[in-house]
C-alpha cells in the first residue's frame, strides 16, 4: 500500500485515505459506512471497545467534522437536512471537556469528545446539546447503547429505517418533529421527561416499528397544543412487548391500529382526551388519581386482563363484539374497574370472565349493561349503579354478595343465572328491581328452525346467602302483584327462617314446626309432596286397620306393630323429603303392593275410610287417642294440599 492512498466509498462516494483504511481494514468502504464487527470483543454477554479507543475517536472526530462544516454548505442555508444515513455507530464516545468561561461567566465547553456535537448550551444543571437544523440518521444502525439525552432537534430528525442493537435513552431529549418508522429496537427504550412530536399529520409514529423489549415514556409530552394533526400517538403495525405511559401529557389523542400488536399497555396518571384501542392487546392497565379519559373505545380482540383503576371515563364505555357467533362468548380472565367513574354508557356483554371481576367502589352513572356476561369470581362493593343497571341473561357460577351496592335506578335481571348464593342483605334499592325468572341454572335452548332461542320449562330455586335476600326479592314480585314469583322467594325465605330457628337452641317447639311445614309441603309450596305424605300415610293406617282388625287382640301389639309401620314410612319419606317425582312415585306404588299383598283390599274400601278425615263420625267405632292423632295429621295434610293448590294465585 503505497503512502497517502486513496480510496472511494462504496456508500457514500467520497474518498478517504490510507489513515482512514489503518481503522477499517476495508477499501470499499469510509470509517462511517464500514462494517465494525472487529472493533469490539463479546465479554459476558456485552460488547466490549476498549482495543479499538482510537478507531472510535477517529469515527467520532469525523462525525463532529461533519457538522462543523454544515454551515459552509449552500445546501444547508435552504434548510436541507444533513445526512447521517446508512452509517455505522460504534459505542458512544465518552466525555471529556475542556471548559472555560465566556465574558459574562457562563461555562463554555471547548471540546465535546462524544456523542454528535462540538458546542453546548447550559440550562441551569444539565447540558442540552442542540441541533437547529434537519437530521437525517435513517438506515444507520446503533451497535451499541444509544445515549441521546438532553438533546434538543429544533429541526425535523428523521430514524427510519434505524437498527438500535443496543438500548436507548431519550431522556430530556425534545423533539419538535420526528419520525421513527420502521425501526428496530433490540433493547430497552426509554423516553423521559421528552418531547415527542410526528413530523407529519400523515404520519403514523414507530410505523413498522418492532420494539423487541419494554419501552417506557415517563413524563412525557406528545404532539403541540396548536397541531394540526388528529392524533399525539397513532400506532400504525407497530410491535411491542411492554410499553407504559407514566404521567404523560397529551394534548389531544392515541391510537393503536388494529394491525398494531403488544403483549401489555400500562398508563398511569395522564390525561388523555381519546384512546382508540382496535390492536390485539392481552393485557391492558389503566391506573391514575382520578385523572380523566374523555372518550375511550377498545376492541376485544386478544384481550385477556383489563384494569381501569381510579380513573374517570367521561364518555361512553363499550366493551362487546357484535360479530361475534351465536351463542360464542368472548373470553376475558380478569377485568377490574375498581374506584373508576363511568359518566356514559357502560356495556359489557357477552364475556366469559374466567377469573375474577372486581367492581370495588365504581360508580356508574349511566346506564351499565352486563347483558349475556359470565363471571366466575365477581365482587360487588360499595358500589353504585345510578342509572339503569342491566344483569339479563348474565351467569354468575359463584356466590354474589352486593355489598353496600347502592340501585337508585331500575336494576334488571331477568333470566338471570346464579349458581352461587345470592347476598343482598347490605344492598339498596331506590327504584324498582325485575327478578323475573331468576334461576340457578340455563333454560336457553337455540331452536334450529326458528333460529331463535327459546325458554324451556320452568325457573329453578336459586341459593339465597339469607332471609333478607329472599324476602327483598319477594316484595319487589308483591309490587307488581305478581304471586306465582313471589310465592318462590316467599319458601326461600321460610328456608332460610329454618335455617335461623335450627341454630337457635332455645326454640325446639318453633323449629319442630318449621321442620313439619317443610317436610309436608315445603312451606305450601308443593302440592304433589303433601299428596305424597297423604297416600302413603293412608296407605299405612289402611294396613294398621287391617292387622289390628285380622291378627291379633293384643293392645302392646297392636300398638307396637302400628308405630314400627308409621316409623318406616316417616323414615323413608323423610329420607325423600328432597324428593323427585319418578321416586315418589316409585315409593307409592311399593307401598300400594305392600298393601294389596298384605290386606287384600283390592277396592280400597278400608283405604277410603282411612282417608277422611271425619270418617269417625258416622263409624260405629270407638274414637281412640291413636285414631284422633293421625286423623289429625291426615287433616293437615290434605289442608297443605289445598293450601299448595292454590298457590298460584294466593300465598295465604
Amino acid at each position: 500500500m503505497s503512502k497517502n492512498a486513496k480510496y472511494i466509498c462504496s456508500r457514500c462516494q467520497k474518498e478517504f485515505d490510507d489513515r482512514e483504511y489503518s481503522y477499517t481494514q476495508d477499501k470499499s468502504k469510509c470509517i462511517l459506512h464500514c462494517k465494525k464487527e472487529n472493533w469490539y470483543t463479546i465479554v459476558d454477554n456485552k460488547k466490549d471497545w476498549s482495543q479499538n479507543s482510537n478507531s472510535i475517536k477517529f469515527f467520532w472526530g469525523k462525525i463532529r467534522e461533519i457538522i462543523k462544516d454544515r454551515n459552509e454548505d449552500e445546501l444547508f442555508k435552504r434548510g436541507a437536512a444533513l445526512d447521517l444515513t446508512y452509517i455505522i455507530f460504534p459505542i458512544f464516545e465518552k466525555e471529556y471537556t475542556e471548559v472555560d468561561e465566556d465574558e459574562d461567566g457562563t461555562p463554555h465547553i471547548q471540546y465535546w469528545e462524544g456523542n454528535f456535537l462540538d458546542q453546548n448550551i447550559v440550562l441551569e444543571k444539565s447540558p442540552t446539546y442542540r441541533f437547529d437544523f434537519p437530521l437525517n440518521l435513517s438506515n444507520s444502525i446503533f451497535l451499541d447503547d444509544a445515549d441521546f439525552s438532553y438533546y434538543e432537534f429544533h429541526k425535523t430528525t428523521y430514524f427510519d429505517n434505524v437498527y438500535f442493537m443496543g438500548s436507548c435513552n431519550f431522556t430530556h431529549t425534545d423533539f419538535k418533529q420526528v419520525s421513527f418508522k420502521n425501526v428496530t429496537f433490540f433493547n430497552l427504550v426509554f423516553f423521559i421527561y421528552t418531547k415527542l412530536n410526528s413530523y407529519s399529520y400523515k404520519a403514523g409514529d414507530f410505523e413498522n416499528s418492532i420494539f423487541h423489549k419494554d419501552v417506557e415514556f415517563y413524563s412525557v409530552t406528545f404532539g403541540e397544543e396548536n397541531s394540526t394533526q388528529s392524533f399525539d400517538l397513532e400506532f400504525i403495525k407497530t410491535k411491542f412487548k411492554k410499553v407504559s405511559f407514566n404521567k404523560c401529557i397529551f394534548n389531544k389523542s392515541m391510537s393503536f391500529n388494529q394491525e398494531t400488536k403488544l403483549e401489555l399497555l400500562k398508563i398511569e396518571n395522564a390525561n388523555i382526551d381519546k384512546l382508540y384501542i382496535n390492536a390485539n392487546v392481552p393485557s391492558i392497565f389503566i391506573i391514575g388519581e382520578k385523572h380523566k379519559i374523555n372518550k375511550f373505545e377498545l376492541a376485544p380482540n386478544e384481550l385477556e386482563n383489563l384494569l381501569i383503576y381510579n380513573y374517570i371515563v367521561e364518555n361512553d364505555f363499550i366493551l362487546t363484539d357484535e360479530n361475534r357467533g351465536k351463542n360464542e362468548f368472548i373470553e376475558l380472565k380478569n377485568l377490574n374497574l375498581s374506584e373508576s367513574k363511568f359518566k356514559g354508557k357502560v356495556k359489557i356483554q357477552f364475556y366469559d370472565i374466567e377469573k375474577r371481576s372486581a367492581f370495588y367502589n365504581t360508580k356508574f352513572e349511566d346506564l351499565a349493561d352486563f347483558y349475556q356476561t359470565k363471571f366466575r369470581h365477581v365482587v360487588f362493593e360499595r358500589t353504585d349503579f345510578k342509572g339503569v343497571s342491566v344483569f339479563s341473561e348474565s351467569e354468575f357460577c359463584c356466590n354474589v354478595d352486593f355489598k353496600y351496592t347502592k340501585f337508585l335506578e331500575k336494576s334488571i335481571f331477568r333470566d338471570t343465572i346464579i349458581t352461587g348464593k345470592l347476598n343482598l342483605r347490605d344492598s339498596i334499592f331506590n327504584d324498582n328491581a325485575n327478578f323475573l325468572d331468576v334461576t340457578s341454572s340455563s333454560r336457553k335452548v337455540f331452536n334450529k328452525k326458528t333460529e331463535k332461542y327459546e325458554f324451556i320449562g320452568d325457573a329453578s330455586d336459586i341459593q339465597v346467602a339469607n332471609r333478607e335476600t329472599a324476602r327483598t326479592i319477594k316484595n319487589f314480585f308483591d309490587t307488581k302483584n305478581n304471586i306465582i314469583e313471589a310465592n318462590r322467594f316467599y319458601k326461600l325465605e321460610m328456608e332460610e327462617r329454618e335455617k335461623e330457628i335450627e341454630n337457635n337452641k332455645n326454640n325446639i317447639l318453633e323449629n319442630i314446626v318449621f321442620k313439619l311445614h317443610s317436610w309436608s309441603s315445603n312451606h305450601s309450596q308443593d302440592w304433589v309432596l303433601a299428596l305424597f305424605w297423604i297416600i302413603s300415610l293412608t296407605l299405612g293406617g289402611s294396613l294398621i286397620s287391617y292387622l289390628n282388625c285380622n291378627i291379633n287382640n293384643n293392645i302392646f301389639e297392636k300398638f307396637f306393630s302400628g308405630f314400627i309401620i308409621i316409623g318406616i314410612i316417616f323414615s323413608i319419606n323423610v329420607h325423600f323429603v328432597n324428593w323427585k317425582k319418578k321416586i315418589s312415585s316409585a315409593i307409592i306404588c311399593i307401598y300400594i303392593v305392600l298393601y294389596l299383598f298384605i290386606a287384600k283390599d283390592t277396592s280400597f274400601e278400608r283405604f277410603s275410610e282411612i282417608i277422611n278425615p271425619f270418617s269417625i263420625m258416622t263409624s260405629k267405632d270407638t274414637l281412640t287417642f291413636g285414631m284422633l292423632l293421625f286423623k289429625t295429621i291426615i287433616a293437615y295434610l290434605i289442608y297443605q294440599f289445598i293450601i299448595s293448590l292454590r298457590q298460584n294465585t294466593k300465598r295465604k
